[in-house]
């Protein structure tokens, strides 16, 4: 079960006329369990998603998983990096499904970066983050 008493603040703004949610939720808690708690899948299932249901962590979340772990890490000032490996193979997952992944409003566009970055620096780039 969640342990709500982590979360002081939080908000769901919906605009009718995007495609996005913005949810803002404010932690009472340390960096570091925060940080585990949105990148440990075991922990994810005990909070993500109406507690009625079942959830598995699966290739479909790995991605955000795995990339709100640079987000927070960033946020929070910790390590950014991630596996190499890891941003490979999400990188060779999602070229093929550009035009699908941008037309569903959950990725920005691409920032450009240099053809010789690394496998971290690309997939952040493709997704719409600047690394």
């Amino acid at each position: 079960m969640a342990d709500d008493r982590l979360s002081r603040v939080f908000s769901a703004l919906a605009d009718p006329t995007r495609r996005d949610i913005v949810i803002t939720r404010e932690f009472d808690a340390p960096p570091e369990r925060v940080f585990r708690a949105h990148t440990e899948p075991d922990l994810v299932v005990q909070w993500l998603g109406p507690r009625r249901l079942t959830l598995r962590v699966e290739v479909s979340l790995e991605t955000a998983v795995f990339v709100h772990a640079w987000d927070l890490a960033r946020a929070s000032g910790q390590d950014e990096a991630l596996d190499p490996g890891g941003c490979a193979r999400l990188l060779d997952g999602m070229l093929p499904l550009d035009q699908v992944l941008r037309e569903s409003g959950q990725y920005g566009p691409r920032v450009e970066v240099p053809g010789s970055a690394g496998a971290q620096t690309r997939l952040l780039a493709f997704i719409g983050r600047t690394p």
